[in-house]
């Protein structure tokens, strides 16, 4: 998917936290449900 369609996917759908800030670099973790997720292959 595009870069906005992901943005507002995430948005709506996913359970976003920052998790870590450390010199100015921040960790971030995305929790989406599988539902919302394809089957490629």
């Amino acid at each position: 998917i595009k870069a906005q369609e992901a943005y507002a996917l995430c948005s709506l759908a996913a359970d976003v936290r920052v998790t870590q800030v450390v010199n100015g670099s921040k960790g971030i973790h995305v929790m989406l449900d599988k539902r919302y997720l394809q089957r490629v292959g």
